[in-house]
Protein backbone atom coordinates (compact mmCIF):
# COMPACT_ATOMS: atom_id res chain seq x y z
CA UNK A 1 0.00 0.00 0.00
CA UNK A 2 2.96 2.04 0.93
CA UNK A 3 6.63 2.36 -0.14
CA UNK A 4 8.67 5.69 1.14
CA UNK A 5 12.13 5.74 -0.68
CA UNK A 6 15.28 8.17 -0.31
CA UNK A 7 12.90 9.91 2.28
CA UNK A 8 14.67 13.23 3.45
CA UNK A 9 13.54 16.04 5.76
CA UNK A 10 15.92 19.13 6.56
CA UNK A 11 14.59 22.06 8.51
CA UNK A 12 15.93 25.76 7.42
CA UNK A 13 15.62 28.26 10.49
CA UNK A 14 15.11 31.84 8.25
CA UNK A 15 14.88 33.54 11.78
CA UNK A 16 18.26 31.91 13.29
CA UNK A 17 20.51 33.18 10.55
CA UNK A 18 19.51 30.78 8.04
CA UNK A 19 20.47 27.86 10.16
CA UNK A 20 20.03 24.13 8.81
CA UNK A 21 18.47 21.14 10.87
CA UNK A 22 18.04 17.47 9.42
CA UNK A 23 14.93 15.59 10.65
CA UNK A 24 16.14 12.48 9.05
CA UNK A 25 17.42 11.32 5.74
CA UNK A 26 17.29 8.52 3.33
CA UNK A 27 14.75 6.80 4.70
CA UNK A 28 13.32 3.59 2.95
CA UNK A 29 10.43 1.00 4.04
CA UNK A 30 7.53 -0.35 2.93
CA UNK A 31 3.77 -1.53 4.05
CA UNK A 32 1.60 -4.07 3.35
CA UNK A 33 -1.97 -3.80 3.34
CA UNK A 34 -3.28 -4.72 6.61
CA UNK A 35 -0.15 -4.90 8.25
CA UNK A 36 1.49 -3.14 11.10
CA UNK A 37 4.30 -1.39 11.14
CA UNK A 38 5.76 0.33 14.49
CA UNK A 39 8.73 2.60 13.99
CA UNK A 40 10.91 2.98 17.09
CA UNK A 41 13.87 4.45 17.88
CA UNK A 42 15.78 7.21 19.68
CA UNK A 43 14.38 10.70 20.55
CA UNK A 44 15.44 12.96 18.01
CA UNK A 45 15.27 10.64 15.04
CA UNK A 46 12.60 11.99 13.25
CA UNK A 47 10.00 9.60 13.95
CA UNK A 48 7.81 11.82 14.30
CA UNK A 49 8.98 14.27 11.21
CA UNK A 50 8.88 10.98 8.84
CA UNK A 51 4.71 10.24 10.16
CA UNK A 52 4.74 14.22 9.20
CA UNK A 53 5.61 13.71 6.08
CA UNK A 54 3.60 10.62 4.99
CA UNK A 55 0.47 12.88 5.90
CA UNK A 56 1.90 15.98 4.25
CA UNK A 57 2.16 17.82 7.02
CA UNK A 58 5.43 18.37 6.24
CA UNK A 59 6.63 18.45 2.64
CA UNK A 60 9.73 16.31 2.47
CA UNK A 61 12.83 17.66 1.03
CA UNK A 62 14.07 14.39 -1.13
CA UNK A 63 12.32 11.28 -2.22
CA UNK A 64 9.23 9.84 -2.80
CA UNK A 65 6.51 8.35 -0.69
CA UNK A 66 3.92 6.13 -3.52
CA UNK A 67 0.70 5.08 -1.95
CA UNK A 68 -1.70 3.02 -3.78
CA UNK A 69 -4.98 5.16 -3.57
CA UNK A 70 -8.46 3.45 -3.46
CA UNK A 71 -9.40 5.42 -6.69
CA UNK A 72 -6.96 7.38 -7.88
CA UNK A 73 -4.10 4.97 -8.38
CA UNK A 74 -0.77 4.85 -7.45
CA UNK A 75 0.27 8.47 -6.42
CA UNK A 76 3.70 10.11 -5.11
CA UNK A 77 2.56 11.84 -1.52
CA UNK A 78 5.92 13.76 -1.90
CA UNK A 79 4.69 15.79 -4.55
CA UNK A 80 1.13 15.27 -4.89
CA UNK A 81 -0.78 18.57 -4.82
CA UNK A 82 -2.43 20.15 -1.37
CA UNK A 83 -5.84 19.36 -2.67
CA UNK A 84 -5.65 15.87 -3.69
CA UNK A 85 -3.51 15.43 -0.67
CA UNK A 86 -7.12 17.37 1.27
CA UNK A 87 -9.38 14.57 -0.64
CA UNK A 88 -6.84 11.82 0.09
CA UNK A 89 -7.33 12.97 4.12
CA UNK A 90 -10.90 13.26 4.41
CA UNK A 91 -11.68 9.98 2.38
CA UNK A 92 -8.36 7.58 3.14
CA UNK A 93 -5.81 8.51 5.25
CA UNK A 94 -5.91 8.87 8.96
CA UNK A 95 -3.99 10.74 11.88
CA UNK A 96 -3.59 10.83 15.45
CA UNK A 97 -1.37 13.19 16.82
CA UNK A 98 -0.19 13.88 20.20
CA UNK A 99 -2.30 16.69 20.54
CA UNK A 100 -6.05 17.24 19.45
CA UNK A 101 -6.40 20.20 16.69
CA UNK A 102 -10.33 21.15 16.40
CA UNK A 103 -12.45 23.92 16.22
CA UNK A 104 -13.41 25.81 19.62
CA UNK A 105 -17.12 25.36 21.10
CA UNK A 106 -18.06 22.36 18.85
CA UNK A 107 -19.23 19.40 21.34
CA UNK A 108 -17.55 15.81 21.90
CA UNK A 109 -19.70 13.89 19.97
CA UNK A 110 -20.14 16.17 16.55
CA UNK A 111 -15.83 16.39 16.51
CA UNK A 112 -15.92 12.90 16.41
CA UNK A 113 -19.07 12.23 14.02
CA UNK A 114 -17.79 15.20 11.39
CA UNK A 115 -15.64 12.97 9.37
CA UNK A 116 -18.43 10.52 8.76
CA UNK A 117 -20.63 13.79 7.88
CA UNK A 118 -17.74 15.32 5.39
CA UNK A 119 -17.90 11.52 3.44
CA UNK A 120 -21.69 11.68 3.00
CA UNK A 121 -23.35 9.80 6.13
CA UNK A 122 -26.80 11.58 7.75
CA UNK A 123 -25.88 13.45 10.53
CA UNK A 124 -27.81 11.60 13.53
CA UNK A 125 -26.43 8.18 11.80
CA UNK A 126 -22.93 9.94 12.49
CA UNK A 127 -23.50 11.27 15.73
CA UNK A 128 -24.63 7.51 16.69
CA UNK A 129 -21.59 6.18 15.54
CA UNK A 130 -19.40 8.66 17.17
CA UNK A 131 -20.98 7.17 20.58
CA UNK A 132 -20.36 3.89 19.66
CA UNK A 133 -16.45 4.63 19.04
CA UNK A 134 -16.82 7.40 22.67
CA UNK A 135 -17.99 4.60 24.58
CA UNK A 136 -15.82 1.85 23.50
CA UNK A 137 -13.03 4.50 24.06
CA UNK A 138 -14.48 4.23 27.86
CA UNK A 139 -15.15 8.35 27.68
CA UNK A 140 -17.58 9.09 29.64
CA UNK A 141 -21.37 10.24 28.39
CA UNK A 142 -21.37 13.12 30.49
CA UNK A 143 -18.70 14.24 28.50
CA UNK A 144 -20.26 14.05 25.05
CA UNK A 145 -21.86 17.37 24.78
CA UNK A 146 -19.07 19.45 26.16
CA UNK A 147 -15.93 21.05 24.37
CA UNK A 148 -13.00 19.27 23.96
CA UNK A 149 -11.03 22.18 25.50
CA UNK A 150 -12.61 21.74 28.76
CA UNK A 151 -11.40 18.11 29.20
CA UNK A 152 -8.35 16.16 30.52
CA UNK A 153 -5.41 15.00 28.33
CA UNK A 154 -5.91 11.87 28.43
CA UNK A 155 -9.76 12.57 27.29
CA UNK A 156 -8.91 14.69 24.80
CA UNK A 157 -6.17 11.80 22.94
CA UNK A 158 -9.60 9.39 22.98
CA UNK A 159 -11.35 11.64 21.52
CA UNK A 160 -8.88 12.02 19.34
CA UNK A 161 -8.28 8.56 18.58
CA UNK A 162 -12.10 8.02 17.99
CA UNK A 163 -12.34 11.47 15.55
CA UNK A 164 -9.38 9.37 13.75
CA UNK A 165 -10.78 6.08 13.61
CA UNK A 166 -14.41 6.88 13.42
CA UNK A 167 -14.04 6.24 9.28
CA UNK A 168 -12.18 3.02 9.25
CA UNK A 169 -9.39 4.88 6.90
CA UNK A 170 -7.11 2.72 4.18
CA UNK A 171 -4.07 3.88 6.29
CA UNK A 172 -3.77 4.91 9.62
CA UNK A 173 -0.84 6.92 10.98
CA UNK A 174 -0.29 7.37 15.07
CA UNK A 175 2.15 9.22 16.57
CA UNK A 176 2.45 8.32 20.39
CA UNK A 177 -1.76 7.70 20.67
CA UNK A 178 -1.34 6.36 24.07
CA UNK A 179 1.21 8.55 25.83
CA UNK A 180 -0.70 10.26 27.81
CA UNK A 181 -3.30 7.48 28.85
CA UNK A 182 -3.97 5.31 32.13
CA UNK A 183 -3.82 1.79 31.64
CA UNK A 184 -7.16 1.44 31.44
CA UNK A 185 -7.47 3.62 29.03
CA UNK A 186 -4.51 2.34 27.23
CA UNK A 187 -5.77 -1.18 26.79
CA UNK A 188 -9.24 0.12 24.91
CA UNK A 189 -7.03 1.95 22.67
CA UNK A 190 -4.88 -1.06 22.10
CA UNK A 191 -8.04 -3.21 21.74
CA UNK A 192 -9.57 -0.78 19.28
CA UNK A 193 -6.50 -0.93 17.15
CA UNK A 194 -6.42 -4.67 17.14
CA UNK A 195 -10.04 -4.56 15.81
CA UNK A 196 -9.80 -2.25 12.68
CA UNK A 197 -6.55 -3.76 12.11
CA UNK A 198 -8.77 -6.77 11.32
CA UNK A 199 -10.95 -5.01 8.84
CA UNK A 200 -7.87 -4.36 6.58
CA UNK A 201 -6.89 -0.75 7.78
CA UNK A 202 -3.00 -0.52 7.55
CA UNK A 203 -1.08 1.01 9.83
CA UNK A 204 2.30 3.17 10.77
CA UNK A 205 3.03 3.73 14.76
CA UNK A 206 4.88 5.77 17.01
CA UNK A 207 4.63 3.88 20.35
CA UNK A 208 7.95 4.24 23.44
CA UNK A 209 6.57 1.37 25.00
CA UNK A 210 8.41 -1.67 23.78
CA UNK A 211 5.14 -4.13 25.30
CA UNK A 212 2.86 -2.10 22.95
CA UNK A 213 5.29 -2.00 20.01
CA UNK A 214 5.89 -5.77 20.23
CA UNK A 215 1.78 -6.43 21.29
CA UNK A 216 0.64 -4.19 18.06
CA UNK A 217 2.96 -4.60 15.27
CA UNK A 218 3.50 -7.27 12.58
CA UNK A 219 6.93 -5.26 12.05
CA UNK A 220 9.53 -2.77 13.23
CA UNK A 221 11.31 -0.21 11.66
CA UNK A 222 13.66 1.27 13.61
CA UNK A 223 15.41 4.61 12.99
CA UNK A 224 18.59 6.35 14.58
CA UNK A 225 20.44 9.56 15.20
Amino acid sequence: MLEVKNLSKVFRLYTVGDKTIEGFRDVSLSVKTGEFLGISGPSGAGKSSLLKCIYRTYIPTGGEIWYHSAKGGCVNLATLPDYEVAILREREIGYVSQFLNVIPRIPVVDVVAEPLIRMGIDTREARLEAVKVLERLLVSSALFDIYPATMSGGERQRVNIARAVIGCPRLLLLDEPTASLDKRSMAAVIDLLKNIKEKETTMIGIFHDPLIIDGLSDRVFRMTD
